[in-house]
């Protein structure tokens, strides 16, 4: 279900081996943002596992020495013959973690 770039896993591996995938809901905006448009939500991934509190609402897999967690009933793949891949992104000295292949979420308004 899920692919790592060489990358993103030394980076991984680098801070600890943990990961979790959730859906984050965002405000979606003309230019300006003084009509918003409605809200969707989107894959984020960070670092770590999630809050004990939050654990019910997370699955976790293993992909050779990295656990990744995800939200049970969102991270869903786009394509099922597909995994989802985890990429790491780098501008300047900022690192972002990227999810490519989840199922996009309906516009919620």
């Amino acid at each position: 279900m899920f692919a790592v770039t060489d990358e993103a896993r030394r980076y991984i591996n680098r801070k600890g081996n943990n990961i979790r995938i959730y859906l984050e809901t965002i405000l979606i905006c003309n230019r300006s943002c003084q009509a918003p448009q409605g809200f969707r939500r989107q894959p984020v991934v960070q670092l770590g596992k999630p809050h004990p509190d939050e654990r019910e609402f997370y699955t976790s897999t293993q992909l050779d020495d990295i656990t990744i967690w995800y939200e049970t009933d969102g991270i869903v793949p786009e394509d099922p013959a597909k995994p989802i891949l985890i990429s790491l992104k780098k501008t300047l000295f900022i690192y972002e973690l990227q999810a490519q292949g989840v199922k996009p979420q309906g516009r919620v308004v």
